[in-house]
Protein backbone atom coordinates (compact mmCIF):
# COMPACT_ATOMS: atom_id res chain seq x y z
CA UNK A 1 0.00 0.00 0.00
CA UNK A 2 1.44 3.37 -0.98
CA UNK A 3 0.63 6.68 0.68
CA UNK A 4 1.48 10.20 -0.51
CA UNK A 5 2.83 12.44 2.24
CA UNK A 6 3.65 16.15 1.96
CA UNK A 7 6.90 17.13 3.61
CA UNK A 8 8.07 20.69 4.17
CA UNK A 9 11.64 20.73 2.85
CA UNK A 10 13.80 23.79 2.32
CA UNK A 11 10.92 26.24 2.10
CA UNK A 12 9.04 24.14 -0.45
CA UNK A 13 6.74 21.20 -0.30
CA UNK A 14 8.11 17.86 -1.43
CA UNK A 15 5.76 15.03 -2.21
CA UNK A 16 7.45 11.82 -1.16
CA UNK A 17 5.99 8.42 -1.80
CA UNK A 18 6.06 6.61 1.53
CA UNK A 19 5.67 2.87 1.40
CA UNK A 20 3.51 1.50 4.22
CA UNK A 21 5.40 -1.38 5.73
CA UNK A 22 4.93 -3.85 8.49
CA UNK A 23 7.21 -3.66 11.48
CA UNK A 24 6.93 -6.81 13.56
CA UNK A 25 3.46 -7.41 12.20
CA UNK A 26 2.04 -3.97 12.94
CA UNK A 27 1.12 -0.93 10.89
CA UNK A 28 3.55 2.00 11.26
CA UNK A 29 2.45 4.95 13.35
CA UNK A 30 1.92 8.36 11.82
CA UNK A 31 5.14 9.58 13.51
CA UNK A 32 7.09 6.71 11.95
CA UNK A 33 5.66 7.49 8.52
CA UNK A 34 6.50 11.19 8.96
CA UNK A 35 10.06 10.28 10.00
CA UNK A 36 10.45 8.05 6.94
CA UNK A 37 9.09 10.83 4.67
CA UNK A 38 11.54 13.36 6.10
CA UNK A 39 14.48 10.98 5.64
CA UNK A 40 13.29 10.26 2.10
CA UNK A 41 13.07 13.97 1.29
CA UNK A 42 16.76 14.55 1.99
CA UNK A 43 17.71 11.45 0.09
CA UNK A 44 15.56 12.46 -2.89
CA UNK A 45 17.38 15.80 -3.01
CA UNK A 46 20.73 13.97 -2.91
CA UNK A 47 19.54 11.70 -5.72
CA UNK A 48 18.65 14.69 -7.92
CA UNK A 49 22.09 16.21 -7.35
CA UNK A 50 23.73 12.86 -8.10
CA UNK A 51 21.83 12.44 -11.38
CA UNK A 52 22.85 15.96 -12.43
CA UNK A 53 26.47 15.15 -11.54
CA UNK A 54 26.32 12.00 -13.64
CA UNK A 55 25.10 14.04 -16.60
CA UNK A 56 27.99 16.49 -16.24
CA UNK A 57 30.62 13.77 -15.84
CA UNK A 58 29.25 11.91 -18.86
CA UNK A 59 29.64 15.06 -20.98
CA UNK A 60 33.15 15.60 -19.59
CA UNK A 61 34.00 12.00 -20.48
CA UNK A 62 32.67 12.38 -24.05
CA UNK A 63 34.65 15.58 -24.56
CA UNK A 64 37.80 13.98 -23.14
CA UNK A 65 37.33 10.99 -25.46
CA UNK A 66 37.05 13.32 -28.44
CA UNK A 67 40.07 15.38 -27.34
CA UNK A 68 42.15 12.25 -26.92
CA UNK A 69 41.07 10.96 -30.32
CA UNK A 70 42.04 14.29 -31.90
CA UNK A 71 45.37 14.40 -30.07
CA UNK A 72 46.08 10.78 -31.07
CA UNK A 73 45.35 11.59 -34.72
CA UNK A 74 47.56 14.67 -34.67
CA UNK A 75 50.35 12.72 -32.98
CA UNK A 76 50.05 9.82 -35.48
CA UNK A 77 50.25 12.27 -38.39
CA UNK A 78 53.34 13.89 -36.88
CA UNK A 79 51.57 17.23 -36.36
CA UNK A 80 52.14 17.26 -32.60
CA UNK A 81 54.56 15.90 -30.06
CA UNK A 82 54.13 13.57 -27.10
CA UNK A 83 54.16 16.66 -24.88
CA UNK A 84 50.89 17.81 -26.50
CA UNK A 85 49.42 14.29 -26.44
CA UNK A 86 50.02 13.60 -22.72
CA UNK A 87 47.57 16.21 -21.33
CA UNK A 88 44.78 14.69 -23.44
CA UNK A 89 45.56 11.27 -21.94
CA UNK A 90 45.53 12.75 -18.45
CA UNK A 91 42.22 14.51 -19.08
CA UNK A 92 40.72 11.24 -20.35
CA UNK A 93 41.88 9.41 -17.21
CA UNK A 94 40.46 12.15 -14.97
CA UNK A 95 37.15 12.01 -16.85
CA UNK A 96 36.99 8.22 -16.45
CA UNK A 97 37.66 8.50 -12.72
CA UNK A 98 35.01 11.22 -12.31
CA UNK A 99 32.47 9.19 -14.25
CA UNK A 100 33.13 6.09 -12.16
CA UNK A 101 32.85 8.09 -8.93
CA UNK A 102 29.56 9.62 -10.08
CA UNK A 103 28.13 6.20 -10.99
CA UNK A 104 29.21 4.83 -7.60
CA UNK A 105 27.60 7.80 -5.82
CA UNK A 106 24.41 7.29 -7.84
CA UNK A 107 24.19 3.63 -6.84
CA UNK A 108 24.91 4.47 -3.21
CA UNK A 109 22.23 7.19 -3.20
CA UNK A 110 19.76 4.88 -4.94
CA UNK A 111 20.23 2.24 -2.25
CA UNK A 112 19.98 4.84 0.51
CA UNK A 113 16.69 6.04 -0.99
CA UNK A 114 15.37 2.49 -1.16
CA UNK A 115 16.32 2.00 2.49
CA UNK A 116 14.78 5.33 3.56
CA UNK A 117 11.49 4.47 1.88
CA UNK A 118 11.44 0.94 3.27
CA UNK A 119 11.89 -0.85 -0.04
CA UNK A 120 15.33 -2.15 0.99
CA UNK A 121 15.82 -3.53 4.49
Amino acid sequence: MEKQTSVDFGGGVLIAAVVAWRWFGRTPTQAEEQDRAERSAGTITAAVVTVERMSVTREFKQEADLALELAQSRYNLGLSSMVEFSPAELQKTEADVSDTAARYQFESTRRTLKYATGILK
